[in-house]
């Protein structure tokens, strides 16, 4: 009768410690509940190209919201230099950002500048309805499609998207066709759930570019500064929420 017993109980002890293993490592595999990851998609804004302390709106909102939040953020920053929308959307299908959408708590979408500059001439000063009409055509279309590939990937994660600036504030015509263009955006974004649109034009109307820009086009520390402040803000009142 002990035998049996004896056999029953190591096969029991066995399966404990095996199971026991098995959940260490599954916890293992699991994010603390303090931890954010925060995806950010993009061009040369997010990348933070002109930054002098090569942070952009990416690290200086990651730095803000680890000094004020009762979470640890990390941002991924799949910013790429030179890319539209178009390029954005073939990006998605990478094995790298198709995979870190499932531990995505925050995704943030900032593109469309360059589409904007390839409508105006290369040098956002060429204004012709018909070229303008036509890429943001394509434009929107993409962002559609965008957004509806993260909510594939990840159907609950919060989506910010953020609108365009006028890198050149004494064009009122292009300063028309970037608000024409975040208004779609805008409705785009609002016909998705759980995603806000967040606008920058405003930030640096009537202001001294040189405070602001690196270049022609790119932001400063400072100029970068103020989009993470913007985001952060949104952020915080969202988590306040919770």
């Amino acid at each position: 009768m002990k035998k049996p017993l004896i056999i029953t109980l190591a096969i029991l002890v066995v399966v404990g410690i095996s199971y026991g293993l098995y959940a260490y490592q599954f916890d293992a595999d699991l994010k603390p509940d303090d931890e954010q990851t925060i995806i950010a998609l993009g061009d040369s804004l997010t990348y933070g190209l002109g930054d002098e302390e090569e942070q952009g709106y990416v690290g200086q909102l990651q730095k803000k919201l680890n000094q004020q939040s009762r979470y640890t953020y990390t941002i991924r920053n799949f910013g790429i230099p030179g890319q539209e929308s178009s390029d954005l959307l073939d990006q998605l299908k990478s094995i790298e950002v198709n995979e870190t959408f499932n531990e995505a708590d925050w995704v943030i979408v900032y593109i469309g500048t360059n589409d904007l500059r390839s409508a105006t001439g290369g040098n956002f000063l060429t204004i012709s309805t018909e070229a303008i009409a036509q890429k943001k055509q394509l434009y929107t279309n993409n962002m559609e499609e965008i957004l509806s590939a993260i909510r594939k990937f990840n159907p609950s994660v919060p989506i910010i998207t953020v609108g365009l600036y006028n890198p050149f504030q004494q064009s009122d015509q292009l300063n028309d066709v970037v608000s024409d263009w975040d208004e779609s955006v805008k409705s785009i974004t609002e016909q998705h759930e759980n995603a806000h649109f967040i606008p920058t034009n405003d930030l640096y109307q009537d202001k001294e570019k040189e405070d602001y820009f690196s270049d022609a086009l790119h932001l400063n520390q400072k100029g970068y500064e103020m989009i993470a402040d913007r985001i952060g803000r949104y952020m915080a009142e969202e988590l306040d929420k919770q």
